[in-house]
C-alpha cells in the first residue's frame, strides 16, 4: 500500500502471490519482498490519468473553417469529427475545468462567428506525466 500511496496511484489493486509458504524471511523480508515487487510493477506499468471532458460543438461558416481547425491543432485540441450541412459543426473535447476559458477564447480570437454547443460529457484517459 505505501508503493502505492508513495506513487500517487489511486483505483488500484497490487496483488503479490508468493508460491513457497512458511517463515524463512520473517516479516520484515515478506514486506521487503512485497513492495519491491509492488514497485516494479508500478514502474513496468503504463500509468493513465481519468479526466473528464465535455464535447464541444463549434458551428461555423466553411470560410472560418481552415483556420478553427489549424488553431485548434495548434492548441492540442483532440478533434472528434465535422459535420457539414448549410455550416459546419466541428466536434472538439476539451477538459471540463477548461469549458469556460475556451468558449470565451473562441469567442474573441473569431470575433463571435463561432457559435459554442457543449454537449454530453466523456471520460478520457491520458498518459500520466508526473
Amino acid at each position: 500500500m505505501e508503493v502505492l500511496q508513495k506513487n500517487h496511484l489511486h483505483n488500484v489493486a497490487a496483488v503479490v502471490t508468493r508460491y513457497f509458504g512458511g517463515i524463512k524471511l520473517g516479516a520484515g523480508g515478506l514486506i521487503r519482498a512485497y513492495s519491491g515487487t509492488t514497485a516494479q510493477a508500478v514502474e513496468a506499468a503504463t500509468i493513465v490519468q481519468r479526466v473528464t471532458q465535455t464535447i464541444v460543438g463549434l458551428q461555423h461558416s466553411y470560410a472560418n473553417h481552415d483556420q478553427l481547425t489549424y488553431w485548434l491543432n495548434q492548441e492540442h485540441f483532440e478533434l472528434d469529427h465535422d459535420d457539414y450541412g448549410v455550416d459546419v459543426t466541428t466536434y472538439v473535447f476539451v477538459d471540463n475545468d477548461q469549458v469556460e476559458t475556451f468558449t470565451a477564447e473562441i469567442t474573441n480570437r473569431f470575433r463571435g462567428q463561432i457559435a459554442v454547443l457543449p454537449g454530453e460529457e466523456r471520460q478520457h484517459e491520458i498518459l500520466y506525466q508526473p
